[in-house]
């Protein structure tokens, strides 16, 4: 209350990640990119084609290594340059004094898929895209909500996300909070996570062991194939897990290499968290979508590997849409749970969506950015931090979803991709 708003509208702009760009090109902004990270990893076709056609120069350093070339962004006469949490100190510093506002967008550290996707608002209103961007998210959390709405009677099944790294020298996993997830909550799964495993860190081999026991799917955003040919001791247990011996191990790599060398995942998958949950209600419960071809997700082979598989194994094919069920030892005595968060955003399975059309002014968003263009100053009230817990637990006790009455799921082209059952 009392505070002025003051929106500058910038006409030009430099983007430092993909996670970013995703969220320019999400609002239809793509044309006022004037400077870029390395294009190497861009997987959007139309945001390398604006960059290749305007003759946008490749060699600043906006990327990798982290610095930003001010030189260029000042030849480029970049009135706004956007980048992540990750990179918001060491940018601000560089750019301080130099006439261009830097906005950092911390979409990262959301924990909620539709919380990622929201940022999208404050990309439009600050490139004079806010009904696209407002159209486009209403399109997105709509949709996200359908699929959790036709996903929440399915059976849980139960996943694990996860890599070992051979340069850190651990076994990592995505975290009970995360938004990755919320993800598998909502698609049916049961998201297996110790309770002593904390958000980026490293488990110990017995935590590993342990978790990878009670998961059925196990997903990476690469490198499983190399993690099972490692036969270090303190790896290749890997091979004997259930997931691996039933077949069921995943990918987040189908989009690599699909434009450039990088992998859209890191991009695109941000924007559209619907596409994401129709992935992982496939995998799952492939019998629910079988119209549904993979848009991140592929199945990895690791026949080599199979054996004994405790659990009940649907195969699906993502190429015809076919699955068949097979049955083996089903094992529910010991199954543990996962650690289940105290956070709304993990307690149900089904959660509503609300407000998607909301104007971006109800997210209390104050940008002030001096006249002199040299500094910039983002304060957001408590009243926006993404897309908030109390929206997605607003659903009344007695509005839980009807199973016999399931919304129909559709394709990026329109096309029914859901079964009839």
């Amino acid at each position: 209350p009392g505070a002025i708003e003051y929106i500058s509208v910038a006409s030009s702009i430099a983007v430092k990640t993909t996670t970013v760009v995703a969220l320019v090109d999400a609002v239809d902004a793509h044309t006022l990119i004037v400077a870029y990270a390395d294009a190497q990893y861009t997987s959007s076709q139309r945001v390398l084609d604006h960059i290749n056609d305007q003759s946008i120069p490749s060699s600043h350093t906006l990327g990798w290594p982290s610095n930003v070339n001010v030189t260029t962004l000042k030849l480029q006469d970049t009135e706004l340059h956007l980048t992540d949490h990750s990179n918001c100190v060491s940018d601000r510093n560089d750019l301080v004094g130099q006439g261009i506002p830097t906005v950092c967008i911390p979409s990262s550290r959301e924990e909620t898929p539709l919380g990622k996707a929201e940022w999208m608002k404050v990309v439009g209103l600050l490139t004079g895209q806010e009904g696209a961007s407002l159209q486009e998210f209403g399109r997105v959390a709509g949709a996200y909500e359908d699929a959790t709405l036709f996903a929440s009677a399915a059976s849980k099944k139960t996943v694990v996300n996860g890599l070992y790294s051979s340069f850190s020298g651990g076994w990592s996993m995505s975290w009970s909070t995360s938004y990755i997830a919320t993800h598998y909550s909502n698609a049916g799964g049961e998201y297996v996570v110790p309770d002593s495993y904390v958000a980026n860190s490293l488990a110990s081999v017995d935590v590993a062991k342990a978790t990878w026991a009670l998961a059925e799917f196990w997903v990476s955003s690469g490198g499983i194939s190399s993690i099972l040919a490692n036969d270090d001791e303190d790896v290749a247990w890997i091979r004997t897990v259930p997931a691996v011996t039933c077949g069921n191990v995943f990918e987040w790599t189908k989009r690599s290499g699909i434009v450039t060398s990088g992998n859209d995942w890191f991009e695109s998958a941000d924007v559209k968290p619907d596409f994401v949950l129709k992935d992982i209600i496939k995998m799952i419960h492939p019998e629910l979508l079988p119209g549904w071809d993979f848009y991140y997700l592929q199945k990895i082979d690791v026949s080599a590997y199979h054996g004994s598989c405790p659990f009940e194994i649907t195969d699906a094919d993502p190429s015809d849409g076919n699955s068949d069920t097979k049955k083996g030892s089903k094992k529910n005595g010991n199954k543990k749970k996962g650690n289940k968060s105290d956070d709304a955003d993990d307690q149900d399975p089904a959660p509503g969506v609300q407000n998607t059309t909301t104007s971006t002014t109800d997210l209390v968003l104050f940008l002030a950015i001096g006249l002199s263009a040299s500094v910039v100053i983002c304060a957001a009230t408590a009243g926006f931090a993404g897309y908030k817990r109390g929206r997605h637990n607003s659903q009344s006790s007695d509005s839980s979803p009807n199973p016999l009455k399931k919304p129909t799921l559709a394709d990026d082209k329109g096309t029914d991709v859901s079964s009839s059952i």
